[in-house]
């Protein structure tokens, strides 16, 4: 049974069980779309084309959607590259290749591209990733690794996929001159709206920029990425990584999360088993955006619990049903549970799980969060 890639629900999209390179000729397509109604999924369309042929075998096609939400699609084959935005194909190849003749002949499966705003960033792994601005009446561009000073080419750097998250791109599977590391996710600073990173040079070296690597150490090679609301998901191998970004990937300092997520690691390996649940509730619930509106407001003098009031929400907003069901799927029905909130474990235990031990998780205390953390222990009855 094929795999069906549903995205955008209810929208415009390239959602097809096939992929894009077995599709006819005029690939871009009514496609196999989907939509909800009458609380179903119900298919839409068939295979009407809606676009005429780029005159090349089509290896990879990307949907977007600019911040005014309209659609756009980059299409790229073997020696043609367009963007298309449902009425006329815009030509981006011929500039790429004007600028470096190597943009030709290369394998269109190994395509990827992805949009902030008007901005559109293309990659191919035998090369570098560059950008074109759509509107601009510019030409391609490499991408900047610093702006200004050194692009991804003169760093000698490339990476296998390059993917969008909100504001910031996410190189995974990186290329560092003869080295390979195919687990490796590289992040940039996040990039002014309809503009590119400034920086992907990490903190310790650019201490105004929020760029950074991780290595993810399991699942073998990555093999994609996607952003799903306030997380990115990267699909390895034999793995699912979800990222929490303010705490995991960008390493907050006004929380403990990272230390916790870290420490509680470091103990599964100790113990020689365990199971982690990693779910898409960032901000206790609240979301990425509004995470940051609630950091903002402790910069004014909030704290986290009454930033959270002040924006309408509960001190917390986290459904465990979720972590509940996947534990029960997973054939357990108890667990020891790691975590200073007593919370937890009754929220837990109502959802049907018996929690037999709260273990504790006090890691990760800072001059930088220590208010933060004495606000959890006197309003939401955190033990630490």
């Amino acid at each position: 049974m094929p795999i069906l890639n549903v995205r955008n629900i209810g929208s415009t999209g390239v959602n097809s069980d096939i992929e894009p390179w077995d599709l006819p000729p005029d690939a871009l397509t009514d496609g196999i779309n989907y939509r909800l109604s009458a609380n179903k999924l119900q298919s839409v369309g068939g295979t009407r084309p809606v676009a005429p042929s780029i005159g090349d075998q089509i290896g990879h096609i990307t949907q977007s959607t600019d911040y005014s939400g309209n659609s756009t699609w980059v299409l790229c084959g073997e020696n043609n590259i367009k963007l298309y935005d449902g009425q006329s194909f815009t030509d981006i190849g011929t500039s790429l290749r004007a600028a470096d003749p190597r943009f030709s002949n290369l394998d269109a499966t190994k395509w990827s591209t992805c949009q902030v705003g008007q901005v559109v960033f293309l990659n191919h792994p035998q090369l570098y990733p560059s950008y074109w601005v759509n509107g601009a009446g510019d030409p391609a561009k490499p991408l900047w690794w610093h702006v200004g000073e050194e692009s991804w080419e003169d760093e000698n750097k490339s990476c296998r996929i390059l993917c969008a998250h909100k504001n910031f791109l996410f190189a995974l599977g990186m290329q560092e001159g003869a080295e390979e590391y195919r687990d490796k996710v590289w992040w940039s600073h996040p990039a002014e709206p309809d503009g590119i990173p400034f920086s992907w040079r990490p903190t310790w070296e650019q201490p105004d920029s929020i760029a950074g690597w991780v290595s993810l150490g399991r699942g073998g090679s990555i093999v994609g990425g996607e952003s799903l609301r306030d997380s990115f998901v990267i699909y390895s191998e034999e793995a699912i990584n979800i990222m929490d970004f303010t705490g995991d990937v960008l390493g907050s300092l006004k929380c403990d999360c990272g230390s916790q997520l870290k420490a509680a690691l470091r103990a599964m390996g100790d113990q020689g088993a365990g199971v982690l649940l990693y779910l898409n509730q960032e901000g206790r619930g609240i979301g990425l955006a509004n995470k940051m509106r609630a950091y903002a407001l402790q910069d004014q003098g909030f704290d986290t619990v009454e930033a959270n009031h002040r924006l309408g929400f509960e001190d917390d907003e986290r459904d465990f049903r979720i972590g509940a069901s996947l534990l029960r799927a997973l054939g357990f029905s108890s667990a020891r549970l790691m975590t200073n909130n007593p919370a937890k474990v009754e929220r837990l235990r109502s959802c049907g799980i018996n929690v037999v031990e709260r273990v504790p998780l006090a890691v990760g205390r800072t001059s930088d969060n220590t208010d933060y953390l004495d606000v959890k222990a006197k309003k939401s009855g955190h033990i630490l």
